[in-house]
């Protein structure tokens, strides 16, 4: 097998060197092989020939391959990313559905909620529909009641009106009486006779040269007045009158001191204190009537303008105590009423007004008086607006008249 191998070779290289063979020396020809060999000699030929052609066949597969390769590695690198970005999109999906069941958890959680909240709402609604309801009912009974009130007021200011205008009629006051109409007949240097009920009572500057029982039973005639004005309007004076007839005596409740309202001759001193405490009790009384007293001394005349300035106006100024309900008040044996639901407002202005004497530095300090220990029965201003609406007409409404029962009713006061 190596033999015709190099044979080959030789005649190869002869027919480079030499190109025909008859320029080939005969030294150096080499003897030829046979046609078998030259065919297979052609045969491994093409056999290489078709190595070489398959060798850079599937070199240039190789390189597509390798450049197949790399677009592959490419390709998988972004098929990696898309895998990468659609893991995180996965994820984030995944987190949006948990926050998706969140909110519906939360939104579940809520509705409950409201309806709960809407539940109550209703609930709520019906009940503040229902006191709406209860209170238009109180407001219709509380506007009636406060007509039946009015129209007890109004009874009531008549009532007090007629009342003053009896006291008028029963204890006549007089400033310019004859001596026919005097009961007692006694010389006086008065140029006008001021009488009450035909008894002479001067100024308080004017007492000397006056009969003392006269004066004395005149001013038991003015103690009773201001007794039954007390009462009639419930009243507190300042200072506390006990009513004994010709024998009554006011007291001064800073001081605890009684002065007589009798004996000229023999208590002048007190006695003129006695008069100038009487005359602000009148003075106290027309000031809340909204009257001023210029000259204080003149005792029948300021009662008998008081009197005919109650009697003449037209709305009752004390009607508004029938609304408001004192706080303690007291009936004397003299039978003065005297209250503590009278504001001491009103005292400290009266007295402001008034210059005070030589006692009156104390006043800030008073008390309102309580002119007997024995006192126990205690009133009030609806008491008196049951015990006072007693008209003689029959025009009363029946609203007034049960309020009038369920009021003396509460009081313990039962009507005959």
């Amino acid at each position: 097998m190596n033999q015709p191998s190099e044979n080959v070779k030789v005649i190869a290289e002869a027919n480079i060197n030499e190109p025909s063979t008859s320029r080939i020396s005969k030294d150096k020809l080499v003897p030829s092989y046979t046609y078998s060999s030259w065919k297979r000699l052609r045969d491994v030929c093409r056999a290489l020939q078709e190595a070489q052609e398959k060798t850079m066949l599937q070199r240039k597969n190789l390189d597509a391959l390798l450049a197949n390769e790399q677009e592959y590695r490419d390709l998988a690198e972004r098929v990696k990313c898309e895998q990468v970005e659609l893991q995180a999109l996965r994820d984030c999906v995944e987190r949006q559905k948990c926050r998706v069941m969140t909110c519906r958890m939360k939104l579940i959680h809520f509705n409950d909620g409201k309806f709960q909240k809407d539940m109550m709402t209703n609930k709520r609604s019906n009940e503040v529909i229902k006191i709406q309801e209860d209170l238009l009912k109180r407001k219709t009974a509380l506007s009636l009641a406060k007509d039946n009130l009015l129209l007890i007021a109004s009874h009531l200011a008549w009532r007090r009106r007629k009342m003053v205008d009896d006291l008028m009629h029963i204890f006549v006051i007089n400033l310019n009486a004859s001596s026919e109409t005097r009961l007692m007949s006694s010389s006086c240097a008065c140029h006008s006779i001021a009488c009450i009920a035909g008894l002479h009572l001067p100024d308080a500057l004017s007492f000397l040269g006056h009969s003392d029982i006269e004066v004395s039973g005149a001013i038991g005639y003015v103690i009773q007045v201001l007794s039954l004005l007390s009462r009639i309007y419930n009243f507190p004076y300042q200072y506390g009158m006990c009513f004994f007839g010709s024998k009554s005596t006011i007291k001064d409740p800073v001081l605890d001191e009684t002065y007589p309202l009798y004996g000229i001759t023999r208590n002048r001193e007190k006695f003129k204190e006695g008069m100038l405490l009487l005359n602000k009790n009148i003075s106290q009384l027309r000031w809340s009537f909204g009257i001023n007293t210029k000259k204080m001394g003149k005792t029948l005349s300021n009662l008998q303008d008081l009197l005919f300035h109650i009697v003449n106006e037209r709305h009752d100024t004390s009607s508004e105590s029938v609304f408001q309900k004192p706080s303690v008040s007291y009936r004397s044996n003299g039978n003065v009423d005297i209250s503590l639901h009278k504001c001491a407002k009103q005292n400290i202005e009266f007295n402001q007004e008034n210059k005070p004497s030589k006692m009156d530095h104390l006043s800030l300090c008073r008390q309102t008086s309580i002119t007997s220990s024995k006192s126990a029965l205690v009133f009030d201003s609806s008491a008196i607006t049951a015990l006072t609406l007693v008209s003689p007409e029959d025009s009363e409404s029946d609203g007034v008249k049960k309020i009038s029962s369920m009021t003396l009713t509460n009081y313990g006061i039962t009507s005959s």
